[in-house]
């Protein structure tokens, strides 16, 4: 298997890392188990080609960085335009013959919509509690449930996906990101900790979630939820907890801090940020195959960052407008969009990444 990365530098930098079960790896030298090691050997098959490299160090499994592929300046399509014009078009969420979107105001407004998953008109469900800072979106049933962290009206909100009448399902709390097992939704609290919200009642309560000072994201798979944010003293951490027995493990910590997560039966990736205001960091991920260390797969991104996972597929988009593809197993890597919008969101179906930009919302064949 390999394992993969690509970033921005000011745009996007790839890198690619070859995970091997053997007791040698085609690492250049320098490198080290479990993390992105040193480079060396020889590039070959352009952006999203392999290379070899010299020996590296012995005692496998191995996951060492071995070709840095610039993507800067890569041709990206044209993408298809599905919605009228947009104020601040935030997180976007294919499902069924939908196209949801949140579209961020200035003040307490804002538009939950959705348009035909072919483009066409907006259908508007609410315009309000939306404000600029949305922070995910979901569904259970005939709901559609948001967050927002927003100084202004946050928290966790619901409104029929027919429109009417909001919920106001939290009161004013900061929220991350929100994750649905089908009848319960996660979301992350602004007191560190996941909280749940029962779909029929509305009810909520505290989920352990040990060792976190600040929770970012949440994301539900198989009867885990997955969890990004800080410990003490702002130190990453990345965790897990079982939704149905409470028991909880970490996966990672005295990493940067840690942001966006998705995962499968084999991996967890996110986003982890460094630097001032959090502005510059890397996508992250831990695997069996990788000897359950962290290794980077992407290096150099610059402000927000969404990823969605879809079998061996992982897609990432950066706030400066590039969506791009990573195949987790070959270590092919496809630019899917380099634009000039800002690009705040990304949805996968088995044929399009629809992509919420700052003035529409549009998608690409993946």
């Amino acid at each position: 298997m390999r394992c993969a990365s690509y970033a921005s530098g000011a745009l996007f930098a790839l890198v690619l890392a070859a995970c091997s079960d053997s007791g040698s790896s085609n690492a250049g030298t320098g490198g080290s188990s479990g993390q992105g090691g040193g480079t060396g050997g020889t590039a070959g098959g352009g952006a999203g080609g392999g290379s070899t490299g010299g020996g590296g160090p012995t005692g496998g499994p191995l996951c060492d960085t071995i070709q840095v592929a610039d993507l800067v300046g890569a041709t990206g399509q044209t993408p298809t335009v599905l919605s009228p014009p947009l104020d601040n078009g935030y997180i976007v969420r294919v499902e069924g013959q939908r196209v949801y979107f949140l579209d961020g105001d200035e003040g307490v407004g804002g538009k939950v919509a959705y348009v035909p998953i072919d483009g066409g008109s907006i259908t508007l469900l609410s315009d309000r509690h939306v404000s600029t800072e949305p922070t995910d979106i979901e569904f259970v049933g005939d709901r559609v449930y948001w967050s927002t962290a927003a100084e202004t009206n946050p928290g966790v909100l619901r409104v029929p996906d027919v429109g009417g009448a909001e919920d106001d399902l939290t009161g004013p709390e900061a929220v991350g990101g929100i994750a649905t097992d089908g009848t319960t939704v996660f979301y992350a609290g602004e007191s560190g900790s996941a909280q749940t919200i029962d779909a029929q009642t509305g009810d909520r309560a505290p989920l352990a979630t040990d060792g976190f000072n600040d929770l970012e994201d949440v994301f539900f798979n198989d009867g885990w939820l997955y969890l990004a944010g800080t410990s003490a003293f702002d130190v990453g951490h990345v965790g897990r907890v079982n939704v149905g027995t409470g028991v909880t493990e970490s996966l990672a910590d005295q990493i940067a801090p840690a942001a966006r997560i998705v995962a499968d039966a084999q991996r967890v990736i996110w986003v982890g940020f460094e630097g001032r205001n959090r502005q510059q960091g890397g996508v992250w991920m831990i695997s069996d195959e990788c000897a359950g260390s962290p290794v980077q797969l992407v290096d150099g991104i610059q402000g927000r960052t969404w990823l969605a996972l879809d079998g061996d597929t992982l897609f990432v988009s950066n706030v400066n407008g590039i969506v791009g593809s990573l195949n987790l197993n070959t270590g092919a890597v496809r630019v899917l969009l380099e634009d000039t919008e800002i690009v705040r969101g990304i949805s996968v179906s088995s044929t399009y990444v629809y992509i919420a930009r700052d003035d529409a919302i549009v998608r690409v064949e993946r």
